[in-house]
């Protein structure tokens, strides 16, 4: 599943969990969830990584490309060896590590 980060990220005015990490958490059937890497901290990735069925989080970066028709842009994915080289620079990493099922999950092949 591909998720929007907007989407994952939104919490409700209550500041409670975005209902989307919530539904990710219970889901029986996710196995692989992808969203883009987030610039700040938020719980919704490590409430969706409690799922025991997810098997993997898989993290992409905005890619801008110009052509013909004008700039756009696409995800890739981030490799798991260069997150874990970025971890101590990356806000949102620095805080992932403290939370192990999460980290595996990102890191898992």
């Amino acid at each position: 599943m591909e998720i929007e980060p907007r989407i994952l990220l939104a919490p409700t005015p209550t500041g409670q969990p975005s209902p989307v990490a919530l539904a990710l958490s219970r889901s029986p059937s996710l196995r692989i969830l992808r969203t883009s890497l987030p610039p700040a901290w938020d719980p919704s990735l490590r409430i969706a990584s409690e799922n025991p069925s997810l098997k993997r989080i898989v993290l992409m970066k905005t890619r801008l490309r110009s052509g013909p028709e004008g700039i756009s842009s696409s995800y890739e994915d981030i490799a798991a060896a260069s997150l874990v080289a970025e971890k101590d620079r990356q806000p949102w990493l620095v805080e992932a590590q403290l939370h192990g099922r999460l980290m595996e999950l990102i890191i898992a092949k």
